[in-house]
């Protein structure tokens, strides 16, 4: 069984020492990180207590299906001369039945941001971010969004 606990310090481990050894570079003096969620698999059979749940309409009637959503929060880099640009996936946050990805998405950020406070300036999101909570809670904690169409 994993520790969540465990694993985000061991993340956060490895994000300390490539910022000591100067291995995450910003982009333009800025520190980057996508925000976005995803859905990492679906059944009609299996199901456990944190399945969210949605009804799927066929030509043979309809089905409910379970799936897990989450919204992750990965740290860009600009590349070092020679090298490939680091990818950090920070944190992720299951998302809860009932629950719209924003919120989701604040859960996530009011615990990445106490763990990371330094670590990124700029939160690049999607449209379906652009509403005045999200915002505003990135501006009270002193961090601006760029939103994108989405696709």
């Amino acid at each position: 069984v994993l520790d969540a606990h465990g694993l985000r310090q061991g993340i956060h481990d490895v994000y300390e020492r490539l910022k000591r050894n100067k291995a995450l570079p910003d982009i333009y003096g800025l520190g980057v990180v996508v925000l976005d969620g995803h859905e990492s698999h679906a059944s009609y059979l299996r199901h456990c207590s944190g399945c969210l749940q949605r009804t799927i309409h066929t030509a043979g009637g309809d089905r409910i299906q379970f799936y897990h959503r989450q919204v992750t929060l990965m740290l860009l880099t600009a590349a070092l001369s020679g090298r490939a640009a680091v990818r950090l996936l920070l944190d992720h946050e299951p998302q809860r039945p009932g629950e719209e990805e924003v919120e989701t998405a604040l859960r996530l950020l009011a615990r990445v941001i106490p763990a990371y406070p330094r670590a990124f300036d700029l939160v690049l999101a999607d449209a379906l971010y652009a509403e005045a909570p999200f915002f505003n809670f990135l501006l009270a904690h002193g961090k601006t969004r760029s939103g994108g169409a989405q696709g």
